[in-house]
């Protein structure tokens, strides 16, 4: 019985076995290829010699590279790694202090592998508008992946000074100046970064996992808004973003109280016209996207609150 190297070469043999019968001949002007080598493929092909003896030759024209073999899928996906070792994804924004004036220019970078990990894994991802069920465990999931984000929210407790509810309108002035587009199916917090894109849920998530990564109570909430941009898909369905911190207009705030006996102010992740997005000092004159505000200028219904897993 051949031991298991030489049955792993005498299945790369009978694989290459015409093409060896055909071609050694005509390399020959081009490598030195002994005749006994030669003949010996020839007569292994005719079942003149043993499996041993050809897997001899074999390995003496590997050895010396006379024949290359090529990379297996392992080894080229291994070479990939190396390369999108050095990819980084970056992106900046302006971030406005609206409690000392001071705007800035903030730069966020993520490594390239970080991305691919979510993004090379369908399971991960699901259909937009699937079930409640469904689409509250990808909240939960989102929530759960807020150590990948704790960068932008380190930055952006520096920026505000550890105040609360700037800090939560600092994520709210970031996220508004991604895209809105629809997406069919859900993606991470990395994801909406690097794509620099997302709909109502994954802006939502995006925004509520930084704010929990800054060491706000945070929940993401199905709500009812006939008028936002999902409304025609999903019969007025929307998500948005709660969050629990003292907000300085209290009485003209929008909050809510869940089911753990905190109040939380609503931040919608989303607006209510065709502007891609507003420059941050708008957020606080405009009522769009600061926390407490409703771009909408309706009642908004909310259905369920989805709160981090312990």
């Amino acid at each position: 019985m051949l031991k298991k190297s030489a049955i792993l070469i005498a299945v790369l043999v009978i694989s290459v076995a015409t093409i060896l019968t055909i071609s050694l001949q005509a390399s020959a002007q081009n490598y030195n290829i002994p005749d006994w080598v030669k003949n010996n493929a020839k007569w292994w092909s005719d079942g003149q010699i043993a499996d041993s003896d050809f897997i001899s030759a074999m390995k003496y024209l590997i050895e010396n590279d006379i024949m290359v073999i090529e990379q297996s899928d392992d080894e080229i996906s291994d070479e990939l790694t190396k390369q999108a070792e050095e990819l980084v994804y970056y992106r900046m924004f302006t971030l406005y202090n609206y409690k000392d004036g001071q705007t800035y220019k903030q730069w966020f970078t993520f490594p390239g592998l970080d991305y691919f990990y979510y993004r090379d894994e369908p399971s991960w991802h699901v259909p937009a508008y699937a079930d409640d069920e469904t689409t509250q465990d990808y909240y939960s999931y989102g929530l759960g992946t807020w150590q990948d984000v704790e960068i932008i929210a380190d930055e952006l407790r520096k920026i505000s000074g550890n105040d609360d509810e700037l800090f939560a309108n600092l994520v709210m002035q970031m996220v508004h100046q991604f895209k809105y587009e629809p997406t069919t199916y859900t993606k991470t917090p990395i994801e909406v970064f690097v794509e620099g894109s997302g709909d109502c849920d994954t802006l939502a998530v995006f925004a509520a996992t930084v704010m929990y990564a800054g060491g706000l109570d945070v929940a993401i909430l199905d709500a009812f808004v006939p008028s936002s941009p999902e409304s025609k898909v999903l019969d007025g369905g929307h998500a948005l973003v709660g969050v629990a911190i003292e907000v300085d207009d209290w009485e003209d705030s929008w909050y809510i109280e869940l089911d753990d006996g905190k109040t939380y102010f609503l931040a919608e992740a989303t607006w209510s016209d065709e502007e891609l997005f507003y420059d941050p000092w708008e957020y606080v004159d405009g009522g769009y996207g600061s926390v407490g505000d409703n771009p909408w200028g309706e009642n908004i219904e909310i259905l369920v609150g989805i709160l981090p897993s312990a």
